[in-house]
């Protein structure tokens, strides 16, 4: 069988020499170039999930301080509350058997708290009392009125908090909810790293390391050298 290569002339045969050796030098080249794209993207990528995992991560920890601090302050206000129920409770008692106990009692026992002394005018008993009782009375009354003023204060402030309360509540929701989301995110996020990982830990035949892209393409460029020498003996 005639073989063409060696009928041609010398300087054809050199020239596809060079064509094949340019084209697999070439070839070599483009995969080297797409390996070395491909890594480079994913490097970026993994580094760019690496700041969100940590970020992700900060955050989780923060809204978890900031739930199991809002879970001891919602324990400790219900503790005060309780508290308070069992207190206003025993007040209201208290002021039943204090009402109680001034319907049931004498007048007679009751003027001299007051500062006051009965004198009869006409068929009627009036009570009269001194400069000192007239100032007793006046600052009770006055005490009383401003009694009822801090009580109706008392009780926006009661409600206000009641409604802070509520709002930390929803707040204490959201912050649960931040924090499953980021933890959600972290666990998408992992099978990226493990891809990084993999391929930065690649190896043949589970044994021997993987070459890098410049070993991989000098090889490749020598194995191209050599075949091209190898058919230009023939």
């Amino acid at each position: 069988m005639i073989n063409p290569y060696k009928e041609a002339a010398p300087w054809a045969r050199l020239a596809l020499l060079v064509t094949l050796g340019a084209a697999l030098l070439y070839g070599l080249g483009r995969w080297d170039q797409a390996i070395s794209d491909r890594a480079r993207q994913l490097e970026d990528d993994t580094r760019a999930a690496l700041r969100l995992t940590q970020l992700l991560r900060a955050q989780r920890d923060s809204l978890r301080a900031i739930e199991d601090s809002l879970v001891a302050v919602d324990s400790a206000l219900a503790v005060q509350e309780r508290r308070a129920t069992v207190a206003l409770r025993e007040l209201a008692a208290l002021d039943r058997r204090e009402m109680d106990s001034v319907a049931a009692a004498s007048v007679a026992s009751l003027l001299p708290a007051l500062r006051l002394r009965p004198f009869i005018s006409g068929a009627d008993t009036l009570y009269a009392t001194d400069e000192t009782g007239v100032r007793v009375l006046a600052g009770r009354l006055l005490r009383l009125d401003q009694v009822e003023r801090e009580l109706a204060q008392t009780r926006v402030v009661a409600t206000t908090r009641t409604q802070r309360i509520a709002t930390l509540e929803l707040a204490l929701g959201a912050a649960q909810l931040r924090a499953d989301t980021a933890e959600a995110r972290v666990r998408v996020l992992e099978p990226l790293l493990e891809r990084w990982q993999a391929q930065r830990e690649c190896r043949i035949l589970w044994l021997v390391p993987c070459p890098s892209r410049t070993m991989a393409f000098v090889l490749g460029a020598g194995v191209g050298v050599a075949g091209t020498l190898a058919l230009g003996g023939l």
